[in-house]
């Protein structure tokens, strides 16, 4: 189902219980811990944009209730991303969402990084709005 980006925000208040920061075609959920990230949605006139801090995946505007789904489950403690860094540089996000009782691996954005000699380190970014699976999205909103 396509929709607006002023349809997608009104989901999810509902759910989240709280305003999002908007900004032209972008929604923003700003990290509540330090050891959260942004969940940002952004639509372009091709698609949307969906990125946990620094990773990010899109959707084809007639999936717009699954990009609005992935925003929630964003904000819940059933998705994590790690974060890889050399030399105090970050270079790796990978995805990983909880499921049957442990951690899976999902999709991983990457940047080149000059540092490889360097240490490596992990960090692991999570937020917890949600305990458990995300509220689901139901649009009953008509067009």
């Amino acid at each position: 189902m396509m929709l607006t980006l002023d349809q997608i925000q009104t989901l999810l208040q509902q759910k989240i219980g709280a305003p999002l920061a908007r900004r032209e075609q972008t929604l923003t959920w700003c990290a509540s811990a330090a050891d959260g990230f942004d969940v940002v949605l952004t639509q372009t006139t091709k698609k949307l944009i969906l990125s946990y801090g620094e990773w990010s995946d899109w959707y084809l505007p007639d999936n717009a209730q699954m990009a609005a789904q992935d925003f929630l489950q964003g904000l819940s403690d059933q998705v994590r991303v790690v974060v890889t860094s050399r030399g105090g540089v970050d270079y790796q996000w990978r995805l990983e969402s909880w499921v049957e009782g442990e951690w899976m691996w999902g999709s991983t954005v990457m940047v080149p990084n000059l540092r490889l000699w360097r240490r490596k380190q992990m960090r692991i970014v999570q937020n917890r709005l949600f305990q458990g699976p995300a509220p689901q999205v139901e649009t009953v909103l008509e067009d």
